[in-house]
């Protein structure tokens, strides 16, 4: 992992760290507007 990469999942919060490095699987991000949807699925890319 980068130092890059590290940065990014330091800014998560607690849930969207979870939502991060849950299985390997399709997945619905649910919530709301300036939430991080795009942060969580943009980490979740490897």
């Amino acid at each position: 992992m980068t130092d890059n990469k590290l940065d990014q999942y330091a800014l998560l919060n607690e849930n969207q760290r979870k939502a991060v490095f849950a299985a390997d699987s399709p997945m619905i991000i649910f919530a709301g507007a300036g939430s991080g949807k795009t942060k969580v699925v943009t980490c979740r890319i490897k």
